[in-house]
């Protein structure tokens, strides 16, 4: 996994270093951080000891994906999550989204997803 990641970073005009070098971004994974929450909520990129942004994976394949380089304080679904997703009792669970404008419901259909909830098919989307 790591080699891929690593790979598809390389051929996408990036460079992966060593932990211990300097860089401007740092790759997590979920549960790693249990209270990044704390530090999303407050706006802000989050920073880790050396001052690197702390971002997960999927913030890198929707940049390639965009081909472009997305805010990372504004895609919270893209941020290492603090706990490891899916959670197994969620599954028994369904969440409906109402009222929420396109950009705000592909995040929180991404988390939804993410941690393993199920969604009403039939559930009407707001214009």
């Amino acid at each position: 996994m790591i080699e891929h990641m690593a790979r598809l970073i390389i051929e996408n005009g990036g460079k992966v270093v060593d932990i211990t070098h300097k860089s401007n971004y740092v790759i997590t994974d979920d549960g790693t951080i249990p209270e990044i929450w704390e530090k999303v909520g407050q706006g802000a990129s989050v920073l880790d000891k050396l001052n690197r942004k702390v971002i997960h994976f999927r913030w890198i394949l929707a940049c390639i994906e965009k081909n472009k380089m997305i805010e990372d304080s504004e895609t919270m679904h893209l941020l290492p999550l603090p706990h490891r997703v899916p959670i197994p009792k969620f599954t028994e669970a369904k969440v409906s989204l109402t009222l929420f404008d396109k950009p705000d419901r592909d995040v929180f259909e991404c988390l939804i997803q993410l941690y393993g909830f199920s969604t009403n098919p039939n559930e009407r989307v707001r214009p």
